[in-house]
């Protein structure tokens, strides 16, 4: 949850970032929050996860970069559905459902006009959904990962760091 998004306010021709601040999120909000996991902001296919109190399938993590987190899709004719679109890149970005203090938000303007609108505190965040349109955060991604794919993908990373540290040492 640490992105930002161009919009239009209400019917004037105001165009603002919100910026969604990595410490907008706390441990205490997950404690205290019911959150589901849906397609396309769509209750009525089922939820795909659930975070109530911080128990549940879906975990929620709070990190320097914001909130992250992880499901294990169910097996079920849905949670297919939901797999299949991500890996084909039908689902490829996230969005949530929250309400923010307005008392905590910073609103500030840019050399071009336009305004930056900087969320600070999130009261209540009830949602997150996988989508396949127009998500408010450009930056959003997707993905399915098994413990497998990210064991080999982190050992490849530490490989190639590696690599270039001894080209390093050895360029000296």
């Amino acid at each position: 949850v640490n992105s930002r998004s161009e919009m239009l306010y209400g019917k004037k021709d105001i165009r603002f970032y919100e910026i969604i601040s990595p410490f907008a999120v706390t441990d205490d909000l997950i404690k205290n929050n019911d959150v589901r996991v849906f397609l396309d902001h769509d209750s009525t296919q089922g939820t795909f996860a659930r975070s109530k109190y911080g128990e549940g399938s879906l975990k929620l993590k709070v990190t320097d970069r914001g909130l992250e987190f992880s499901f294990d899709a169910p097996i079920t004719a849905i949670g297919d559905v939901m797999i299949e679109g991500i890996n084909r890149g039908d689902y490829d970005a996230m969005s949530f459902a929250f309400i923010s203090n307005p008392e905590k938000e910073e609103i500030t303007m840019n050399e071009d006009g336009t305004y930056n609108r900087t969320v600070n505190e999130i009261l209540w965040l009830g949602e997150i959904s996988v989508l396949s349109q127009a998500p408010a955060y450009e930056d959003t991604t997707v993905d399915v990962r098994s413990l497998n794919s990210f064991v080999e993908n982190r050992n490849n990373e530490i490989l190639t760091n590696l690599d270039s540290k001894l080209e390093e040492i050895n360029s000296l």
